[in-house]
């Protein structure tokens, strides 16, 4: 099986380019951004890694959390609670980030299928509608910044 790259390294992104992103089939195009889903045929696996639960992805070869923060949280919080899987060595690892727009767009699918979320039910339905990137927005006129 041919792994997907997805890009994952942050930057700061326009609207156009976001629309532009490959593996992403898109139904409708807003000033701020997509409503769409990835075209990836993921390949993911539940696993439990020292008593912590994970997806790995083996078609991008990406590990994810399971279910996400408990509570819907800023991107402040997010970068907070990203340093506390590290500090605790979330499923032995200490290199969790937030992802790419890139890679958080490939998690969305066509229809819900997990409660009300866009998301493989793999994933927890406690992981709520917004996913937080580490990339950055900026509105195509260039008037500023705001986490993706």
């Amino acid at each position: 099986m041919r792994i997907i790259t997805l890009r994952s390294s942050y930057k700061t992104l326009s609207v156009s380019e976001v629309q532009s992103m490959p593996n992403v089939s898109i139904r409708e195009k807003y000033a701020w951004g997509f409503i769409g889903h990835s075209t990836i045929n993921h390949d993911y696996n539940l696993k439990t890694v020292g008593g912590d639960m994970v997806v790995a992805d083996n078609a991008t070869g990406l590990m994810w959390h399971q279910s996400g923060s408990d509570d819907e949280i800023s991107w402040e919080k997010a970068k907070e609670w990203i340093k506390k899987l590290n500090k605790g060595g979330y499923a032995g690892y200490q290199d969790w980030r937030l992802p790419t727009v890139d890679e958080a767009a490939s998690l969305l699918i066509p229809s819900e299928k997990n409660g009300d979320l866009y998301i493989d039910p793999v994933f927890s339905k406690k992981a709520g509608e917004y996913i937080w990137t580490g990339d950055m927005f900026e509105y195509e006129d260039g008037s500023g910044l705001l986490g993706a």
